[in-house]
């Protein structure tokens, strides 16, 4: 579960920093920064190969310039994530520490780092990729700074050598041990890889985002093989929905289960001919079979997200820009309970939302389902002249926004005193 995120010069985020918590509701005005922060994770999930992604798989973010705050190039870019670690993780890491100088450090969690300048002289991107335990104690930092070299270099207070390779993957597809194996202390190379290994499961493969146009928009899909994922715009929903039926039959149950829901029953996926599988659903009233793009936009865009949030392993991370898109109010409400689920699963969920009736509902999915207080946060993200700001949104004890959504009431008071006015006046 990532416990807190710190995002420095990424669009309009010039200094943020949020707490999460299993569930996390990011509200504000449009162009307030809200997508920015899912995006900045998305950013750094991307990157794979010897050079900055910022047109990859989960954004298109066109250049540095395009993405740094104010389009200042001298700026750096900053997004770090604290990452609590999970039993079989700790204990990993446990393992090599064990009489060795990081035997002291604490790694119930555990801090990486990635930072991304221009060089005018190379016009490249230069990067850094830093680890660090819960106590603040560097663990390794590799530098690139545009031009051809690489350098490695670990907490200075166990060993103050640096080391240098050349062309290497920029983010986490590197080997500590192929710069050189520190004189003494080889541990430092071990536990570093080590730990490079765990956070790039975690934020390449465990990091899944839908961005707010997704929809399932073919009949059928090729199932050659097993589809890492669902693409942000809701691309192999089918394929993977085949394979979850095949594999996860339990999972596979959750969804049809949470389809219907929302107004989507009897769910299908069956295989055809050749490599292809097609999904079918059932108009209750009707009585007739639809493929996917028949159904409603509403529920074909949720489609994908319940489809990847009941596969994904454990760990996993969901982030999603606006779940309500086209729900009717009836159906928004229902989405606090589908996150409960979810993160029952050790899975947490991030999105972003203009709905009023979601937080509402959020008491009614404490009360009836497993969800409590303190797994959720809610922030509301303002834009001021110095970039995006929040607010944290707190719950009473009966998961009741206290003093209500500030911009929210805002829009509200308006429309009562426009509405007041019109009344007529008592004789």
């Amino acid at each position: 579960m990532i416990e807190r995120i710190r995002i420095e010069n990424f669009k309009a985020l010039k200094n943020i920093e949020l707490d999460f918590r299993k569930v996390n509701i990011l509200f504000g005005p449009n162009n307030a920064g809200k997508s920015s922060v899912l995006q900045a994770m998305a950013f750094l999930a991307q990157q794979k190969g010897d050079r900055v992604i910022f047109d990859g798989d989960f954004v298109k973010l066109g250049s540095f310039k395009g993405t740094i705050f104010k389009k200042e190039i001298n700026r750096t870019m900053k997004i770090e994530l604290t990452l609590k670690l999970r039993e079989e993780e700790y204990q990993r890491i446990k393992k090599e520490i064990e009489k060795t100088a990081y035997e002291k450090f604490d790694f119930s969690s555990i801090k990486v780092s990635a930072s991304v300048c221009f060089n005018e002289e190379s016009k490249k991107e230069g990067a850094s990729i830093s680890f660090y335990s819960n106590d603040g104690e560097l663990i390794s930092e590799r530098t690139y700074q545009g031009d051809s070299r690489y350098q490695l270099r670990y907490n200075q207070k166990v060993n103050a050598e640096e080391f240098e390779a050349g062309n290497v993957p920029t983010f986490f597809g590197w080997n500590a041990h192929s710069y050189g194996v520190p004189k003494g202390t080889e541990y430092c190379a071990t536990i570093c890889d080590v730990m490079k290994e765990i956070v790039a499961k975690r934020i390449s493969n465990q990091i899944f985002y839908f961005a707010p146009f997704r929809v399932v928009s073919v009949r059928k899909e090729d199932i050659h093989s097993k589809p890492e994922r669902v693409k942000p715009n809701g691309k192999y929903s089918l394929a993977l929905l085949f394979y979850t039926k095949e594999k996860q039959e339990l999972q596979f149950k959750k969804i049809v289960r949470w389809i219907k829901e929302f107004n989507v029953a009897d769910l299908r996926a069956e295989f055809l001919e050749g490599s292809e599988t097609e999904a079918s659903f059932k108009d209750e009233k009707l009585l007739v079979s639809l493929d996917p793009t028949e159904i409603g936009f509403g529920s074909n865009q949720l489609f994908p997200i319940i489809v990847q949030s009941f596969s994904c392993p454990p760990g996993s991370i969901i982030m999603v820009d606006e779940p309500e898109i086209s729900l009717h109010p009836g159906s928004q409400v229902k989405l606090p309970h589908l996150f409960s689920e979810i993160v029952e699963e050790e899975k947490q969920i991030i999105i972003t939302t203009h709905s009023e009736f979601l937080p509402l509902a959020l008491g009614k999915a404490m009360k009836e389902g497993g969800l409590k207080r303190e797994e959720v946060v809610l922030y509301e993200l303002v834009k001021g002249e110095e970039g995006t700001e929040k607010r944290e949104l707190k719950l009473d004890e009966k998961g009741r926004i206290i003093g209500w959504i500030p911009e929210f009431r805002k829009v509200e008071d308006e429309l009562y005193e426009e509405w007041s006015i019109s009344l007529p006046e008592e004789e």
